[in-house]
């Protein structure tokens, strides 16, 4: 079927029923048209997120989400998004679904925060695992599941940064399939006993109250372990992890409503300052699961380290004086600045944006403290740095502040 084909499907009411969800949480209902298998899925795979179903969709009222039966496809459509995903299957139209009604959950309320991880609770606080895609945390969190431990989320977590908290959405762990080879065969017979909705690329676990967090369940976060998975064969090791790549994470792998906030930033140093910030290097799956379940408890009071060799200095006013025909630059006031490591990390407060600078960005920052000119900075950081030739340094301090300026974080005085 063509899109014009498909449109004329939509269009006409007689021929798709037409269901509508009202979650709790949303600022907007999710229509449901000719999708009543997606909606009955969700419904059974969700753990404790209320919603209410209304027989028909009221036209006045538009949808946060959308789920539309085109032919043989199913198209999910979102408020803040241009284009329709299309799924061939119900698992696959659940897995986009899904991201999108967490998302809708963000943006329904200011404030709001998730973050991408896999999270399990172990001995009373939650472990979360930030990490992009296929880094094998849903298998982690898995295994953690068929260790007795109960699993607040394989990949999205709502993160209350400022009470040092997770919130668990309801929703199971959801495993790519194939299975990776050389899995245990007691956990591969624990993930076939709690097998749930699947099609020919995902599995959905359907895991008992004891061992699956449900919707609104919070836990205090104990730990933050950062996944690298090795050679087979590696012996599974636990070790500090750097600070500044913690916050780089943290920052990347965050879904925020309203952007961050100089207010998110602080949280997030702070929890670095709390938390043992570690990462889990392995191998073997089953060595990595005995690693954590008896090495990590003991690191409780074990928080990283958030010293920097970096002094901020922050923006001042002040009279400017002549610049000689050179244009000045400074820091924008509203910017706000946190260091970490050999980093510094920049929010601007005007429209959530984060930049992250090294050293020699961040000695070019702290010069911006007051008004100054692109040949000034070059002259001092040519002073500073006499082994650099003149030319490379001049378009190093162009290029910056011109990607500065670009971000609203310094503007011409």
């Amino acid at each position: 079927m063509d899109q014009d084909e498909g449109r004329l499907l939509i269009d006409a009411p007689n021929l798709l029923s037409k269901m509508r969800a009202h979650f709790d949480g949303l600022a907007g209902p999710i229509d449901f048209i000719g999708a009543e298998a997606v909606l009955e899925s969700l419904s059974s795979l969700l753990r404790g997120w209320h919603h209410r179903i209304e027989s028909s969709a009221k036209p006045s009222v538009p949808p946060m989400l959308s789920v539309v039966l085109c032919g043989s496809e199913y198209q999910i459509s979102a408020s803040w998004r241009e284009e329709a995903f299309g799924e061939a299957t119900v698992v696959g139209a659940l897995c986009t679904l899904i991201v999108d009604l967490v998302e809708a959950y963000v943006h329904s309320s200011a404030g709001r925060m998730c973050l991408h991880c896999a999270a399990a609770e172990i001995e009373g606080s939650l472990v979360v695992f930030p990490a992009a895609s296929r880094a094998g945390k849903s298998t982690l969190a898995a295994a953690l599941a068929a260790a007795g431990q109960r699993v607040f989320t394989d990949d999205l977590l709502v993160l209350d940064a400022a009470a040092g908290e997770g919130m668990a959405l309801g929703v199971p762990p959801r495993l790519r399939l194939p299975l990776p080879e050389g899995l245990a065969a007691t956990f591969l017979d624990f993930l076939e006993r709690h097998a749930g909705l699947s099609d020919n690329h995902y599995r959905y676990l359907d895991l008992p109250g004891r061992l699956q967090a449900s919707f609104g369940e919070r836990a205090p976060l104990g730990a933050i372990v950062l996944l690298e998975r090795d050679e087979p064969g590696t012996r599974a090791s636990l070790d500090p992890a750097e600070a500044a790549r913690v916050m780089r994470l943290l920052i990347g792998q965050s879904l925020a409503g309203d952007g961050f906030s100089s207010g998110v930033l602080a949280d997030f140093h702070s929890l670095i300052g709390r938390l043992p910030s570690l990462t889990l290097r392995y191998g073997d799956l089953a060595e990595a699961i005995e690693l954590l379940l008896h090495e990590l408890p003991g690191r409780a009071g074990a928080a990283g380290a958030v010293s920097s060799p970096i002094e901020i200095k922050r923006w001042r006013a002040g009279n400017v004086r002549p610049a000689q025909g050179n244009r000045l630059f400074q820091q924008a006031p509203e910017v706000h600045a946190h260091a970490l490591n050999d980093r510094l990390f920049l929010t601007n407060e005007a429209d959530g944006s984060v930049c992250e600078l090294d050293l020699i960005g961040a000695g070019i920052w702290n010069l911006l403290a007051e008004p100054v000119s692109a040949q000034e900075a070059v002259q001092i950081l040519a002073e500073l740095f006499p082994e650099v030739e003149a030319a490379r340094i001049e378009a190093d301090v162009g290029r910056l502040l011109r990607d500065l300026e670009r971000e609203g974080l310094i503007r011409r005085v």
